[in-house]
């Protein structure tokens, strides 16, 4: 909600649309840092979250007390956090925007949002290029290149080479994040690592073809796999003979999830029951579980509730269950 928020800014969200998302992230943040109060990465964004919605109050020249407030307790927060975890990635990106745009005398300007950028960058190669963080690439590497991409493009005078290299740069990150996702659902699709190979540099050809036009309304995630489900879709289209075989399930990548989803050595059985499904329902499970994406991501990609969306997984699986136990009875 506070991505969608923040990328909402810049494009035709309503204020409405604005102050239910913001409001919500700050509900979700605060409630996990209450949980655990380590969590540096909740306290950052319910900061961030609160100055957006104290900057949205200001536009619509509206709640000048609570605005006041909002802005007052995102400071304190950010301070907070800055004092905690100065290196924060996370907050060193959040921090950039405030830099750029705060006077020479108060310590801001291009050149200080850069180097809060930079910063964040040396950070993260200090991590040892651990990719277990759940929150990348939404808060890693990606944002801070694109960021550092836009002050080049952005400072006097513009930089057009280093800005090409950043932003070349956080499109690596992003398909080195994607790529194994991308080609495990188009593999469990289509049964044939060429064509999987195939579809994953197509789909990575439009994503960087559409970027431009990329409107930043839902989840980056959902968008991307928006393409490559289009991508598969065209796939059969082409290939009509592919189709019965696409509708199996007799392949490795689905083998793994299978072992995610139960452990034990009847693996061969819940395969077989799989294949009584039907194919929405085969797609919720790739989706899922190969495809790793969480429930909200598929009820964007879906256009579904994500409630609806795990009561559906949820029933799928009890129903899995209950009839492998009837084969086993």
């Amino acid at each position: 909600m506070w991505r969608k928020a923040i990328n909402g800014f810049n494009d035709s969200a309503t204020a409405e649309e604005l102050n239910d998302s913001l409001n919500k992230a700050i509900g979700e943040f605060d409630m996990a840092f209450a949980m655990d109060e380590t969590f540096m990465d909740a306290k950052i964004a319910a900061g961030s979250a609160r100055g957006w919605l104290a900057y949205l109050y200001l536009q619509q020249k509206e709640n000048p007390d609570l605005m006041q407030e909002l802005a007052g307790r995102a400071r304190s927060m950010l301070n907070e956090a800055g004092q905690d975890a100065p290196n924060n990635p996370r907050l060193l990106w959040v921090l950039g925007p405030l830099r750029w745009n705060a006077p020479p005398e108060r310590g801001g300007g291009p050149e200080k949002a850069m180097e809060l950028y930079e910063r964040g960058l040396e950070t993260i190669r200090g991590m040892n290029g651990n990719s277990d963080d759940p929150l990348e690439p939404s808060w890693g590497e990606p944002e801070l290149r694109m960021s550092l991409a836009w002050s080049y493009l952005n400072q006097t005078p513009p930089n057009l080479d280093a800005a090409e290299r950043e932003a070349r740069a956080a499109l690596a990150a992003v398909y080195d994040f994607y790529a194994r996702r991308i080609h495990r659902y188009f593999y469990s699709r289509v049964e044939n690592a060429e064509d999987a190979e195939d579809l994953t540099a197509q789909t990575f050809m439009s994503v960087i073809e559409a970027l431009p036009r990329y409107q930043h309304r839902g989840y980056f995630t959902t968008w991307v796999f928006q393409i490559a489900h289009s991508k598969v879709m065209d796939f059969f289209r082409r290939n009509h003979s592919k189709v019965q075989k696409e509708a199996s399930v007799n392949n490795d990548v689905f083998d793994e999830m299978l072992e995610k989803v139960i452990q034990d050595q009847r693996v061969e059985t819940l395969r077989l029951v799989i294949q009584l499904l039907d194919d929405d329902e085969r797609e919720l499970l790739r989706l899922r579980f190969v495809a790793e994406l969480s429930y909200n991501e598929i009820a964007e990609l879906l256009g579904r509730k994500e409630d609806a969306v795990r009561k559906s997984v949820n029933r799928i699986l009890e129903r899995l269950y209950v009839q492998m136990e009837a084969k086993h009875a």
